[in-house]
Formats: structure tokens, C-alpha cells, sequence
């Protein structure tokens, strides 16, 4: 038999086996990833009690988490069975802009004509027309970048084509249309 105390798994069927006194207080802390209500009582238990999406549960957890003191990060995402040690960044092109996210759609799209790194807050994180696109300055050259809605990078104008809007600013341009067909080059 085993019995939990202040947050831990007291594995005592191996001391009870090798003679030890029902009584034994040699415990094993919670695994991480879960929690251990008072009432698990055996390692056997513990499957049964994974720290929710959206949370993180680090080892030793003595009652099941909260979003005040065991919500994921803005920014990122927390499957099932997370840990404080492994929330995942919301993959770029996405944002996290609250606490609790529990998958990596996160709190959805970056906006059209910005670029969101991996852990970003807000769906306008950053002009697209800043930093590089591969070898393109686009800090230099705003134009010369777009970033559609989502894009998990900003995108190299290719050649006989141009950026729009035209009405936007260079550096929130978010598609490329071709050069018309009487144009030898396009501005």
C-alpha cells in the first residue's frame, strides 16, 4: 500500500515488501507533467491525472493546477502533460496574445503585411517590411518584401512582379502581383 503526502507518491508496495513498516515515509515526488490530488495513493495512480492542456505541471504537484499560478505563457502553447520546461513557442506566423493556449493554432494568424516570429504576442508583431527576406534587406527595401496573412516568413518579391497594396505602406505590403504585360520592369 502506499499513501500521499504534501504532493508526493509514497511507493512503499517495495517497502512493504522488503520488510519495511507500513508507516514508511520514503516518498517519490509527482512526476512532472502530472499532478497528485491527496487522494493517489500508488505510482499506479498517477496516469490518471495528467496536467491539462493549456498548463504546465512541474514535478511534485500536490493539487490540480490553476490558470493563476500554472497557465502557459502568452506566446506559447501547452499540450497535455506539459511542463514548465517544455511550453512550446507558438510557431512563427501565429501569435499567443493570452495565457492558456492549448495548441499550436495558438490565438491564430499573424495579420496580413506583418511577420510573426516564433513566440509572438500580437498578430502585428512586426512590419513585414522589416529585417530579411533570405538575401533580401527588406529594411532597405520594404517593397521588395511581402507577407501574406500567416506567412511563417517574409517573402522575397520575385522578378517581373511587385508588391501590393500600392495604396499601403511599403513595409505592410502583403502580396505580389505580376508586372504588367507592357511593362519591361517593374518600379
Amino acid at each position: 500500500m502506499a499513501a500521499a503526502r504534501n504532493g508526493h507518491v509514497e511507493a512503499v508496495d517495495a517497502l512493504l515488501a522488503a520488510g519495511a513498516d507500513a508507516g514508511a515515509t520514503d516518498c517519490t515526488p509527482c512526476p512532472e507533467g502530472f499532478y497528485c490530488p491527496t487522494n493517489t495513493t500508488t505510482l499506479a495512480a498517477v496516469p490518471s491525472f495528467p496536467c491539462p492542456a493549456g498548463m504546465f505541471c512541474d514535478e511534485g504537484l500536490a493539487s490540480e493546477p490553476d490558470l493563476l499560478r500554472h497557465a502557459c505563457p502568452a506566446g506559447h502553447y501547452c499540450p497535455q502533460g506539459s511542463t514548465s520546461s517544455t511550453p512550446h513557442q507558438c510557431p512563427a506566423g501565429k501569435y499567443g496574445n493570452t495565457k492558456g493556449l492549448t495548441s499550436s493554432a495558438c490565438s491564430g494568424q499573424c495579420s496580413a503585411g506583418y511577420y510573426c516570429a516564433a513566440g509572438s504576442t500580437s498578430s502585428t508583431a512586426a512590419a513585414c517590411g522589416t529585417g530579411t527576406a533570405g538575401s533580401v534587406n527588406c529594411a532597405a527595401m520594404p517593397a521588395n518584401c511581402y507577407c501574406p496573412a500567416g506567412t511563417p516568413t517574409r517573402l522575397a518579391v520575385p522578378d517581373a512582379y511587385y508588391s501590393v497594396p500600392e495604396d499601403t505602406d511599403e513595409a505592410y505590403r502583403s502580396s505580389a502581383d505580376p508586372c504588367p504585360p507592357s511593362y519591361a520592369y517593374c518600379p
